[in-house]
């Protein structure tokens, strides 16, 4: 509770900021428009702050669920890649080289930046695949606003529907051979609601993209820096309610 505390009063900080600029912006003629043309989350939430669709308050909670909720998410997410990489050491080999050349480009000590991210394609497949097998997230409920007519039955309005991401993983007709591991397979683009690891639709989750840059910046910097192995490579995955090594996952780490 103290470090949530500690968050808020930094968000409050970053958040009243952000409400002057785009005050200001507005009264010079700007229209309060960030310069990514709205594609950043915090404009939007001060944005509609300032329209009085949103309170401080409830721009302050979003930002915070945003942040703790990406946690066990994300951490399980990155485990599981770093699993299907110690079982198959082709595609490890494969994404190694991606991230040695992205490193090859940078200076001593200097950063990776959104641009060398743009450049983990195979890495992110990878994970992709991983999180395909391994969904951080079972499903979901969701609520019928209407009566809803599908396959011959009816949905009655109010009635909760759940829709789980095993269902279309595993399911051959989206996934050839779906209980194996194969990045490739998303060389091609999925139709809607067949790839369901962060939901779809107007309720999509709105993490993805950092959980995204999470798993991709903590990728580059283990596989460049050190050698590792799982100690259990055959560790069972238990679900309470997020699925987790029942171990762990411990590794054996080493610098290069």
């Amino acid at each position: 509770m103290r470090a949530r505390k500690e968050i808020e009063r930094m968000l409050v900080r970053i958040v009243r900021k952000k409400k002057e600029e785009l005050e200001r912006e507005i009264s010079g003629g700007g229209g309060g428009r960030n310069k990514e043309g709205g594609a950043v989350l915090l404009p939007r939430y001060v944005t509609a702050m300032l329209r009085g669709e949103m309170s401080e308050e409830e721009v302050i909670d979003n930002i915070v669920l945003l942040v703790f909720a990406a946690h066990d998410t994300t951490s399980f997410a990155i485990a599981m890649t770093f699993r299907m990489l110690a079982h198959h050491p082709n595609c490890y080999q494969l994404l190694l080289k991606e991230h040695m050349d992205v490193k090859s480009g940078k200076g001593e000590g200097e950063d990776i930046n959104v641009e060398d991210i743009k450049k983990m394609s195979y890495t992110w497949k990878v994970a992709r695949e991983s999180i395909r097998l391994f969904p951080p997230i079972f499903g979901s409920f969701r609520k019928a606003i209407v009566d809803i007519e599908y396959e011959g039955f009816t949905i009655p309005k109010g009635w909760k529907v759940l829709w789980t991401t095993y269902g279309t993983h595993y399911n051959p007709e989206h996934f050839q051979d779906p209980m194996s591991f194969d990045p490739d397979r998303f060389e091609e683009p999925k139709p809607p609601y067949v790839y369901m690891p962060f939901g779809g639709g107007p309720r999509v989750c709105a993490g993805y993209q950092l959980a995204r840059m999470n798993i991709l910046v903590l990728v580059h910097h283990v596989v460049t820096r050190y050698d590792w192995s799982l100690i259990h490579p055959d560790e069972p995955i238990t679900v309470d309610p997020l699925p987790f090594p029942v171990h762990g996952m411990p590794i054996q780490i080493s610098p290069k």
